[in-house]
Order: structure tokens, then C-alpha cells, then sequence
């Protein structure tokens, strides 16, 4: 990043913690074996939240859309509660 007070170039840091380090690992070693297209018909599904604002029933171009965390987390949740163990 750039330190717009000097413009010298320097390096980005963020504190983490081990638990948010945890949930990163643990998501990305679950979807890392998945292809671009898989991710994204995965997160793209009818019904789920980018579907439900893509597509709303009011006929408006959703351009710039913003998906909110609050309805991905409603829905991911919900998918959780419903998923069954095979």
C-alpha cells in the first residue's frame, strides 16, 4: 500500500485473531479443491442471496447491488440447519 504522506510504498499488516485465522483456514481448505465455476454456481444458487437481489420482482437493473451480510448470513445459516450428513 502506499503511505499517502510520504509516498513510499510499505508493506499492509493486520492483527488477526486465532480465532478469524481458524475459521479462514478451515474455509479455505473446504472450497480450495472446488473450480471458479463450481464457486460460483455455489454462491449464485435460485433463491440464494445474490439470486434474491439480482432478481428482484421489482424489474429495477441492480447494478452496484449490495448483498447484505445480514441476509448471507440468514441464508447460509438456514442452509446449515437443512444440510443433511450422507
Amino acid at each position: 500500500m502506499v503511505d499517502w504522506s510520504t509516498g513510499e510504498i510499505v508493506e499492509a499488516r493486520a492483527v488477526i485473531s486465532r480465532e478469524t485465522t481458524a475459521l479462514l483456514r478451515s474455509t479455505l481448505d473446504y472450497y480450495a479443491g472446488y473450480g471458479a465455476f463450481e464457486l460460483s454456481a455455489i454462491t449464485h444458487e435460485p433463491g440464494g442471496p445474490w439470486d434474491r437481489v439480482w432478481n428482484a420482482r421489482d424489474g429495477k437493473v441492480r447494478l452496484n447491488m449490495e448483498i447484505s451480510n445480514k441476509a448471507i448470513h440468514e441464508y447460509f445459516v438456514g442452509q446449515s440447519k437443512t444440510a443433511s450428513i450422507q
